[in-house]
């Protein structure tokens, strides 16, 4: 929040969303990393498995990975928010970080993986 010079008081309490989100943002990061390639290389009798299960189940893969990964998101946000009691006044430095090592890495994860990939079948 600004005092009233106008500059960032630091001491304030953090916004209480800030603890629930990230790691909300987190846990859905690594969850949509790890589907999409399990998407790919779990096949069963030459089907994609879980590629055909969302399919069916929410009539394109693409739209059932978007609903599992709000689904999570709300969940874990929901939990986040109602456990935080529990956690310290701390600024979320450190999940600020993990939240931007997690989009990174889970990036760099799945392009390397359709490089390989591409690689592989052409």
């Amino acid at each position: 929040m600004l005092d009233t010079s106008g500059t960032l008081n630091r001491t304030e309490e953090r916004p209480v969303t800030v603890y629930a989100l990230l790691p909300a943002f987190i846990i859905t990061a690594v969850f949509v990393g790890v589907i999409t390639i399990l998407g790919e290389l779990y096949i069963v009798d030459g089907v994609k498995t879980i590629k055909g299960w969302l399919a069916d189940t929410h009539g394109h893969h693409w739209v059932g990975k978007g609903i599992w990964t709000m689904i999570i998101f709300a969940a874990v946000s929901f939990m986040g928010y109602l456990s935080l009691k529990l956690r310290s006044k701390e600024a979320p430095t450190k999940l600020i970080y993990w939240a931007g090592h997690t989009a990174i890495l889970v990036s760099v994860a799945i392009t390397i993986f359709f490089i390989y990939e591409y690689i592989h079948l052409h």
